[in-house]
């Protein structure tokens, strides 16, 4: 079931426990990759994570995860959609100038990412 509550197709804005708001936009989230338990996820351009930990609950707009190194505190992964990325997570996008010319819905944006970020698996 965990696995099912997130989607690697998705971008997300990851918010940690001790920060107010979100830090960056992440792709191809991904539990329990093969034998490693925990989350796995790119933050573009090219920073691949693992962290050790279990996904928390399923949320109105996302998850929460709890890593092994804190189990006290929940980081919060919310789905990025056009909406949310123009009203509030644009800042967390490099060249967000550039790039809103050319995205005008979800679809484009996660075409956008995919298309031009590498799978961290590859």
């Amino acid at each position: 079931m965990s696995k099912a509550i997130v989607d690697r197709n998705k971008l997300y804005a990851l918010r940690f426990p001790w920060d107010k708001e979100a830090a960056e936009i992440i792709m191809n989230a991904e539990i329990d990759r093969g034998d490693f338990k925990g989350i796995c996820y790119l933050s573009p351009p090219a920073h691949g994570h693992m962290i050790r930990g279990k996904i928390g609950n399923k949320t109105k707009h996302g998850f929460t995860f709890i890593a092994d190194e804190n189990e006290l505190q929940e980081w919060e992964f919310t789905e990025v959609t056009y909406e949310n990325l123009t009203s509030k997570y644009h800042k967390l996008v490099y060249g967000w100038d550039t790039l809103k010319e050319q995205i005008h819905s979800t679809e484009e944006l996660e075409e956008y990412y995919h298309s031009n970020f590498p799978d961290y698996a590859d």
